[in-house]
């Protein structure tokens, strides 16, 4: 039973932090859009007029894909029924 509220506060936690965070990576885009990171991957970026990433300077080639929180909101809202 207490397992179970901790969880639930936790799941709020990360909630609130990533309606405050500015930029997102692929784990907020799956917990924000309730979709696997996968399929985000596979089916979701690049399709759909989804917004371009930016990518941050890393030492891998492809770099860091992160993703404004405001535009990515703004792009699931215009599928609202």
């Amino acid at each position: 039973m207490a397992l179970a509220i901790l969880k639930k506060i936790l799941e709020e936690v990360e909630k609130q932090n990533i309606n405050q965070a500015e930029l997102w990576d692929l784990g907020d885009l799956a917990r924000y859009l309730k979709m696997s990171k996968s399929y985000i991957q596979h089916c979701i970026i690049g399709k759909n007029g989804f917004p371009p990433p930016i990518v941050l300077p890393t030492t891998e080639k492809k770099g860091a894909k992160r993703w404004k929180s405001k535009e990515v909101k703004d792009w699931a809202n215009k599928f609202r029924i």
